[in-house]
């Protein structure tokens, strides 16, 4: 016959694995008393649920007197001491029907678990300020585990809906319904993580996607490809505001050894500015950026320069638009080439200088197909060794070599 007892769990040692524990039932027996596990759907080798209860938790037991077992049927959710008399014991090295990993407390005594953080046999978060239960949680002693949250209440207004999964250090995945959160979290115990807006709310639109660490990112594909669309969306945005707090030192700049010629980029005592930049690197590939819209424009400017390509409409152009290319700099523009330089244009090149200097290892030619003009409003100095006028002895120039317009790999 079977009767509902009420005992004090005292040894988890399991040594076949079959799944029981002891305990004591002061209706029963002064001894120790047997008592095989129960829970729903559990399946040897996996499936169901499987609990073992703590050494000191108070349980009810189904007490067969017949084969003198109990049958467990739950613990007892209330502030309770440990029996005097449970002792602690020593782990079991055993194999069995259940596997040891499913038992970590196997041996422990309950000198031996750590307290939990909250206060009472429930912790406080488990129920709303009326006292009613909202969350149906499945965590171990240590916090980690399982929890569903779902309240509401009326006054004040508050609705909270949650499915949590935490780690014993408070790592955790969340998928929150809770108006003003509603999103997805996955978050170290740092609070550094993911999160995936499901609606919109008062801080972030709907279907938004934070990243955010303290930490450094690593994005790495091995084997295919990496690519970043916008599409019917607004800007991408890429910005470094970092101020180099946490930069790390580095003895010797990379120019240092152009110092006199570059005192801000290799000046003795300063450290290389390794912070605050944005680099893009090819291995093996170029590096191209494409501005495709009609009147689109590319930028490169510093406070001091400012480097321009400029498409506009053009009705004198097959493609009916045309571009510029503008640069402009408060210092200096330097050009210089192991090999030529060439500059051609269709129509005028025009220059403009307070002094212009023309020097040459070798020869000077000037050509003109039309009219050659040269006014000053001072001197004009020719010197050489000899100077012939209409002699039939002049060079034609050179016509420079300019090499056509190439396309990158995607035809742009």
């Amino acid at each position: 016959m079977l009767q509902l007892v009420k005992g004090q769990v005292t040894e988890v040692i399991d040594k076949s694995g079959s799944g029981y524990f002891k305990a004591k039932f002061k209706d029963i027996s002064t001894e120790p008393v047997t008592v095989i596990l129960s829970s729903p759907g559990y399946k040897k080798g996996g499936g169901g649920l499987f609990f073992m209860p703590d050494i000191g938790d108070f349980i009810i037991a189904a007490y067969d007197d017949q084969e003198s077992l109990a049958y467990y049927q739950g613990t007892l959710i209330q502030n309770v001491k440990p029996s005097s008399s449970i002792q602690n014991v020593k782990p079991s090295s055993s194999k069995g029907n259940i596997a040891r990993t499913s038992n970590s407390n196997v041996g422990a005594s309950i000198q031996d678990v750590k307290p939990s953080s909250s206060k009472g046999p429930i912790a406080k978060k488990s129920y709303s300020n009326v006292g009613a239960p909202i969350r149906t949680t499945y965590e171990d002693k240590f916090g980690q585990g399982l929890s569903i949250t779902r309240n509401r209440e009326e006054t004040p207004p508050k609705i909270n809906s949650s499915v949590d999964l935490t780690s014993e250090k408070n790592k955790k995945i969340s998928l929150n319904d809770s108006p003003g959160i509603e999103a997805i979290l996955i978050r170290n115990q740092h609070g550094e993580g993911i999160k995936i807006q499901g609606d919109a709310n008062g801080n972030s639109p709907a279907g938004e996607i934070s990243i955010e660490s303290n930490g450094p990112q690593h994005y790495i594909c091995r084997n295919t490809y990496i690519n970043m669309r916008l599409v019917d969306g607004k800007d991408i945005n890429i910005s470094n505001d970092s101020g180099g707090g946490m930069s790390t030192p580095v003895l010797t700049r990379p120019n240092a050894g152009f110092a006199a010629l570059y005192p801000e980029d290799g000046a003795a005592g300063m450290t290389p500015k390794r912070y605050g930049g944005i680099y893009l690197r090819s291995a093996w590939g170029d590096v191209s950026m494409a501005a495709k819209g009609l009147t689109s424009r590319i930028f490169l400017s510093t406070p001091g320069g400012r480097i321009q390509i400029v498409s506009k409409p053009d009705a004198t152009s097959p493609t009916g638009f045309s571009s510029d290319v503008r640069i402009e700099s408060t210092g200096d523009i330097s050009l210089k080439s192991a090999g030529n330089i060439n500059i051609s244009a269709d129509k005028d090149v025009n220059i403009s200088a307070n002094n212009m200097n023309v020097k040459t290892l070798v020869n000077y030619v000037t050509e003109s197909g039309g009219i050659a003009s040269i006014k000053s409003a001072g001197s004009m100095t020719l010197d050489g060794t000899t100077i012939d006028l209409n002699s039939g002895l002049s060079v034609p120039a050179v016509i420079p070599r300019v090499f056509p317009t190439i396309y990158n790999d995607y035809y742009e």
